[in-house]
């Protein structure tokens, strides 16, 4: 009887599990799935993007529940999309228009992870078709009819209003291709439009949301057209603070957190000082205007836990000072005001610095206009005359971090490689500078024909580059002569250093003498960089820079003979 009893009590148990199992809406539950659902990284439901909190809708249409992973079967999925977008990217026949087409075609298949990368690369390439959208605007005389149709901006879905005979289809090639025609002084320019990106942004990671999110405002409303700003000051301020909520949810260092970092540091100057046409201050008076005062009071007052709101704290305290006229002093202040938020949120990294370097402007006596402009680290120029060579112009793996101009923010020194199309390979080094709302190529030093540099660095504000360079009676392919340049930004110019001139002979707080080749040199030292051991008054060193000697300015490191 007991096992006829376990027999009858197994059977009333397996029934019911196969009840419950078999009522509507039960299955079973994987691990994987159960991973899926709880874990940070496939949570958004239970997440609040930065957009959100900076009053974005964040509604995901019902098809898709803006995951951030795609089950384990649709990795071939991915595979098949990357493989098919990097094979028309590879294709020289395509535009971004062609690009365009095939992400729509296929984003709704990819993971967020695969999404992110489609659209960051295929904005990137709407960058490098900027400069020949823009040329091509103008050498095709389509101007003259777009200013004649009497807006302000041209989307893709205005090109059948405007009364034109596009025989070359750039027009309609250019707005497929995900921009805008925007008109800024008098002429139209193409700019991306980041609207077109967004709405696919329900597919995308978060942080790729809050980035277009960022990015779509300023092109959906340019906050600066003709030098002046075009938009109230309290939406500029939402945008600094939504720029700054970026930065600062996302520590991590990319290409986004270089482009959003930009629009930072721009909304922060004009915020602060307004520009050309638009100053923040009365330009009779030089008061600062009310609205914009009680703009910063309002930043300061609602926004303590972010730097933003440090840094107009101190410029309504520098108002204060100056019974809130704008003062030269309070421009002087940009480079200690800037410096809060580009070292707390290390926007002068080497890695940032080199993202920058890459993409700007700088001189170059290779060129016809006398100076190129970078992207992705790269300048092609063809000459005016038919000919097969043209000027090719790399950055060189060869560059340092440092605070160059001691402002207490890094700057970079680098090395430009120019080919015009002989045989000559020039080499010039590039000081650029923190600009602090952007970089600047300040200044540079050829370097020579075909040398080989080996090691360039940056030592308490001083650059140092080793290099092999050409001997007496070496073939220019095959230099020999290893040397040490060193230089340094000196009374606004670069100079470079040397230190074995001559041996100091008589010094005071004021004067010194250095014999120099039999010769004695009288220098008043005056504002020239000098250091005294403070406890036995002993001269340490002093800098020293001499006149112009061949075109150019030496600085001489000047030594005691005994320490």
């Amino acid at each position: 009887m007991p096992s006829m009893g376990k027999n009858i009590l197994v059977a009333v148990l397996l029934i019911i599990i196969f009840f419950v199992f078999s009522l509507p809406g039960c299955r079973n539950i994987s691990i994987d799935e159960l991973t899926d659902s709880t874990g940070e990284e496939n949570g958004k439901e239970a997440e609040i993007s930065q957009a959100e909190k900076a009053g974005e809708s964040t509604d995901t249409p019902p098809e898709k529940n803006n995951e951030e992973n795609k089950e384990p079967e649709d990795n071939n999925i991915d595979s098949e999309i990357l493989r098919g977008f990097e094979d028309i990217i590879e294709n020289t026949d395509s535009y971004p228009g062609i690009i365009l087409e095939y992400i729509e075609e296929n984003i709704e298949d990819a993971s967020s992870g695969t999404a992110d990368h489609m659209i960051k690369r295929f904005e990137d390439i709407q960058k490098k078709y900027i400069d020949t959208y823009t040329d091509g605007l103008f050498e095709m005389d389509i101007q003259k009819t777009l200013l004649e149709s009497g807006v302000n901006e041209i989307t893709i879905d205005d090109i059948s209003d405007i009364n034109m005979d596009d025989k070359t289809g750039l027009l309609e090639e250019v707005l497929s291709g995900g921009y805008k025609l925007v008109q800024l002084e008098g002429s139209f320019y193409p700019f991306i439009d980041y609207s077109v990106l967004k709405k696919y942004d329900y597919i995308l990671s978060t942080r790729f949301q809050d980035y277009l999110t960022i990015m779509a405002a300023e092109s959906d409303n340019i906050y600066l057209k003709d030098a002046a700003i075009v938009i109230s000051w309290q939406e500029l301020s939402e945008r600094l603070l939504r720029a700054e909520s970026f930065l600062k949810a996302y520590p991590e260092q990319d290409t986004l957190t270089l482009e959003v970092s930009g629009k930072y540091l721009d909304y922060l100057d004009s915020y602060i000082y307004g520009k050309i046409n638009t100053p923040s201050y009365d330009l009779n008076t030089k008061m600062i205007k009310d609205e914009i005062l009680q703009s910063f009071n309002n930043i300061v007052s609602n926004n303590k836990d972010t730097l933003t709101a440090d840094v107009i704290s101190k410029v309504i305290k520098l108002l204060q000072d100056s019974d809130f006229e704008f003062t030269e002093g309070i421009f002087k202040a940009r480079k200690d005001l800037f410096k809060i938020p580009i070292k707390g949120y290390s926007l002068d990294s080497e890695y940032m610095l080199t993202l920058k370097a890459g993409d700007i402007y700088y001189q170059s006596a290779y060129s016809g206009s006398g100076y190129i402009k970078l992207t992705d680290g790269s300048y092609t120029e063809e000459y005016e005359v038919e000919t097969s060579a043209r000027l090719k112009i790399t950055l060189s793996d060869h560059l340092a971090v440092g605070d160059l101009n001691r402002d207490g923010v890094n700057d970079i020194v680098l090395i430009l490689i120019s080919s015009p199309g002989g045989s000559g390979t020039f080499f010039d080094l590039h000081f650029v500078l923190n600009g602090y709302s952007d970089i600047y190529d300040y200044s540079n030093v050829f370097l020579g024909d075909r040398i080989q540099p080996k090691n360039l660095s940056v030592e308490a504000s001083k650059v140092f580059l080793n290099m092999i360079v050409h001997d007496e009676g070496d073939p220019l392919c095959c230099p020999t002569k290893d040397v040490l340049k060193s230089y340094v930004i000196f009374e606004d110019q670069v100079a470079e250093l040397n230190s074995n001139i001559g041996t100091l002979q008589e010094y005071d707080r004021e004067n010194i003498s250095v014999l120099v080749d039999d010769l004695i040199i009288d220098i008043i030292l005056k504002d020239y960089p000098i250091e005294f051991d403070l406890e036995s008054g002993e001269l340490i060193y002093v800098e020293y820079i001499t006149d112009n000697i061949d075109g150019a300015n030496m600085l001489y490191y000047i030594e005691p003979a005994i320490r």
